[in-house]
C-alpha cells in the first residue's frame, strides 16, 4: 500500500471512530435547530448550530458515500465530497418548507459525490475498480 492510500485508510478509520461520537438527529430535532438558527443573531451561535446540524448527519453521509465504492482510499474522498453537499444543504435549507431536511439534503450530497466521480474519470485510484486498465481512454 502506498503512502497516499495508507494515509487515507487511516483517515477513514479516524472518521468512522469520530462519527460514533455524534448522535443522528430526528426530523423534529433538526427542524428545532433550524428554527434556533433562524433566530440566532451572533455569528458564533449560528456557526455552532450549523455544525450541530451537520454533525447529526455525518453517519448518513458516510452511508451514502459507501454506496458508491467499497475501496477505502476512494471512500474517504467520497465522504469529503458528501460533507460538502451536506454543508451546502445546511446553508440553503428553509425550515418553513414541508420537506424534511434529509429529503432536501440527500440529492445535494449525492450530487457532490457524483460530480467528483465525473470530474475524476481517469484517475486510476477512482476508476480501475470499474474500468479494466486496457479500457481506460488514453490522453491526447
Amino acid at each position: 500500500m502506498n503512502k497516499h492510500k495508507f494515509a487515507k485508510s487511516r483517515a477513514l478509520k479516524a472518521y468512522r471512530e469520530d462519527i460514533q461520537d455524534f448522535s443522528d438527529l430526528t426530523d423534529d430535532q433538526t427542524r428545532e435547530l433550524f428554527r434556533e438558527l433562524k433566530k440566532a443573531s451572533a455569528d458564533k451561535e449560528q456557526q455552532q448550530l450549523k455544525e450541530q446540524i451537520a454533525e447529526g448527519y455525518y453517519g448518513f453521509v458516510f452511508m451514502t458515500a459507501s454506496t458508491y465504492t467499497e475501496i477505502e482510499h476512494v471512500l474517504v474522498d467520497y465522504v469529503q465530497e458528501g460533507i460538502l453537499g451536506l454543508l451546502e444543504a445546511v446553508e440553503s435549507y428553509d425550515v418553513e418548507e414541508s420537506q424534511s431536511f434529509l429529503d432536501f439534503a440527500t440529492p445535494l450530497i449525492q450530487a457532490k459525490i457524483r460530480e467528483f466521480i465525473e470530474e475524476n474519470p481517469l484517475a486510476p485510484e477512482f476508476r480501475t475498480d470499474i474500468l479494466p486498465f486496457n479500457e481506460i481512454p488514453k490522453g491526447k
